[in-house]
C-alpha cells in the first residue's frame, strides 16, 4: 500500500512539474511570437508607406507623360493644319505662320503623301527609313510597324493629301523609361517587402500583376492563385495602392513562413517534452519492473531451495511411520500434504523461467484441486461445481494452474471470514475456455477494483500483497490467458474470471 501510495505521488508529481514547464514554455512562446507580430506588423506600416510614396512618384510620372503625349498630338493635328492652309492659300496670301510651325516641328516624325500614296516630303525620320518610303511597299510597311497616325487634309474637291504621324523619339524614351519605373516599382515592393509571402492584383483582386516569395511554379495554377488571394484577405486588409493613369491595385501579404513555425514550435515542443517523459517513464518502470522481476526470482529459487530439505525430511519420517505400523489414514493424509508441499516448490522452481505447458483436462483438474484444498479449509465453506459432463482442454502448466486457484480460493474464504460458499463454474466457446471463481464474501470497494492486481495491494492486516499480482502474471504472461474481475459488490461477494485458450480433442 505505501508503495503504490508512493507511485501515485510520484505519478501527480512528474505531472505537474510537466504541466509547469509546458506552461511556461507556452507563456514565453507566446510572448516571443507577440513581439515579432508587432515588430512585422511595424515594417509593414514603413513598407506601405513607402509603397505609397512611390506609387505618388509613378502617378506624377505618368500624368505628365500623359500631358507630354497629348501636346505632342495637338501639334501634330496643328502642323496637319498647317500644311492644308498652305495647300488651300490664294495666290499672294501671306503663310509665313503656317510654313514657320512645320519648320519648328524638331521632334514629330511627319509623312506626308498624295492620294496615290508616293511619298511628297518627310520630316525628323532617319535616312534609312526615309529611304525605305520611297516605295508603296516600304512606306506601307513602315506604317504598319511603327504605328504611324494618318490625319487627311483636303485640298481641293474630293482630293485629299495624307500626313502620317507617330510620337517623338523623345516620347518613345520617356515610354520605355515610365515602364522601367513601373517595373522597378513593382520589384521595389517585392524585393523590400519585410519577408512576407506578398501577392500585388489590380483593382479587381482577380489578375495577378506581380508575387515574391511564393512558389512560381503553384503560381501557375488559378485555382492556387484563387484560394491564395482569398486566403490573405481573410487574414490582412488589403493595401490599395496607385498603378498610374488613375488605375490602381491591391498588395495581399501574410504570415512570414518563420512566424507560422513559430506559432506551431510550442505544439512541438510540448508534444516532445510529453513523449519524452512517456519514455522516461516506461524505462523507469521497465528498470524498476526488471529489478522486482530479479528479487521475485531470487526469491523464488531461495524457498525452493528452503523448502527441498524439510520435504525430505518428512518423506522419511512418512516411511518410518509405515514402518512403525501406523493408522494407514494418517500416513495417507500424510502424503498428501507432502505432495502438496512438493507441488509448492515445483511453482516457486519455476518462477522466472517459461513453464512446460501441456494439454490438460480442465474438468479434471479442478476437481483434483477441490479435493485437495476442502479437507483443508473450514467445514463451514461449501464447494458448488459448475462442470460440463464433456472434457474442456487447454494448455497448462498444472503446478501453476493449481497455484491460481488456491489464490483465488484462498482470497475467497477470507473474503467470507471462513464461512460461505465458493462457486466454480467451468463452461467454453468456440476459442476460449473460461473458468469462474464466485464467493459471497464482503467484495470490493469500487474504487479499489482497479487496484486488486498492482504489487503490494491487500486489504489484511498481515501479508505482501502478492497473491493476486502472481496470479495475474501466470495467467497473463505465462499462459497467455486473461484474468480479471468480472463483478464486485460491497456485501454480496466477488466473482473472477479465467479466460484460456481451447485446445481441441
Amino acid at each position: 500500500m505505501i508503495s503504490s501510495r508512493r507511485k501515485r505521488i510520484s505519478t501527480w508529481a512528474l505531472a505537474i512539474s510537466t504541466a509547469l514547464i509546458l506552461g511556461a514554455t507556452m507563456f514565453f512562446m507566446n510572448y516571443l511570437i507577440d513581439k515579432i507580430v508587432v515588430s512585422e506588423q511595424q515594417k509593414i506600416a514603413i513598407w506601405a508607406d513607402a509603397i505609397h510614396r512611390k506609387a505618388d512618384l509613378v502617378n506624377s510620372t505618368n500624368q505628365f507623360f500623359n500631358t507630354f503625349r497629348e501636346d505632342q498630338e495637338n501639334r501634330a493635328g496643328i502642323i496637319g493644319q498647317a500644311f492644308m492652309h498652305i495647300i488651300t492659300a490664294d495666290m499672294g496670301e501671306d503663310i509665313t505662320f503656317y510654313t514657320d510651325i512645320i519648320v519648328s516641328n524638331q521632334t514629330i516624325p511627319c509623312i506626308l503623301t498624295d492620294n496615290n500614296d508616293l511619298v511628297i516630303e518627310t520630316k525628323n525620320l532617319d535616312s534609312a527609313t526615309a529611304n525605305t518610303v520611297r516605295t508603296k511597299d516600304g512606306l506601307n510597311r513602315v506604317l504598319q510597324q511603327d504605328g504611324y497616325t494618318r490625319i487627311p487634309i483636303n485640298y481641293y474637291g474630293n482630293d485629299f493629301l495624307y500626313l502620317y504621324h507617330k510620337e517623338s523619339n523623345i516620347c518613345t524614351q520617356m515610354r520605355i523609361m515610365l515602364d522601367d519605373l513601373v517595373k522597378g516599382y513593382f520589384s521595389e515592393i517585392i524585393d523590400n517587402s519585410p519577408s512576407l509571402p506578398i501577392i500585388i492584383t489590380d483593382s479587381s483582386l482577380t489578375k495577378v500583376l506581380h508575387f515574391g516569395n511564393m512558389d512560381s511554379t503553384k503560381m501557375k495554377n488559378r485555382e492556387y492563385v484563387s484560394l491564395q488571394i482569398k486566403k490573405m484577405q481573410a487574414v490582412h486588409e488589403p493595401i490599395r495602392i496607385s498603378l498610374g493613369s488613375q488605375q490602381y491595385g491591391y498588395v495581399l501579404y501574410e504570415e512570414s513562413l518563420l512566424l507560422s513555425i513559430l506559432r506551431l514550435f510550442p505544439i512541438l515542443q510540448a508534444i516532445i517534452v510529453v513523449l519524452f517523459i512517456i519514455i522516461s517513464f516506461y524505462m523507469f518502470n521497465k528498470a524498476r519492473l526488471a529489478q522486482s522481476n530479479s528479487i521475485w526470482l531470487g526469491m523464488s529459487k531461495e524457498t525452493a531451495h528452503q523448502l527441498g530439505t524439510p520435504i525430505s525430511s518428512l518423506m522419511a519420517w512418512e516411511e518410518l511411520l509405515k514402518d512403525m505400523n501406523i493408522a494407514p489414514y494418517i500416513t495417507d493424509e500424510m502424503n498428501k500434504d507432502i505432495s502438496h508441499l512438493e507441488r509448492i516448490a515445483q511453482r516457486f522452481s519455476k518462477i522466472g523461467s517459461s513453464p512446460e505447458l501441456s494439454k490438460q483436462d480442465l474438468n479434471s483438474t479442478i476437481n483434483n484441486f477441490v479435493n485437495y484444498f476442502k479437507p483443508r479449509t473450514s467445514s463451514k465453506i461449501q464447494f458448488t461445481l459448475n462442470i460440463p459432463p464433456r472434457s474442456i482442454y487447454a494448455n497448462i502448466s498444472t503446478y501453476l494452474f493449481e497455484w491460481v486457484l488456491e489464490n483465488l480460493c484462498k482470497n475467497a474464504v477470507d473474503a467470507m471470514q471462513g464461512t460461505g460458499i465458493i462457486t466454480i463454474t467451468l463452461y467454453e466457446d468456440h476459442n476460449y475456455a473460461y473458468i469462474e471463481v464466485n464467493d459471497i464474501g464482503k467484495g470490493i470497494d469500487p474504487k479499489e477494483q482497479k487496484r486488486i492486481f498492482d504489487p503490494g495491494y491487500t486489504t489484511k492486516e498481515r501479508g505482501w500483497g502478492l497473491g493476486l499480482t502472481l496470479t495475474k502474471r501466470i495467467i497473463n504472461q505465462y499462459h497467455k490467458g486473461k484474468i480479471e474481475l468480472k463483478s464486485s459488490t460491497p456485501g454480496k461477494g466477488s466473482t473472477f474470471i479465467i479466460k484460456l485458450k481451447q485446445v481441441k480433442q
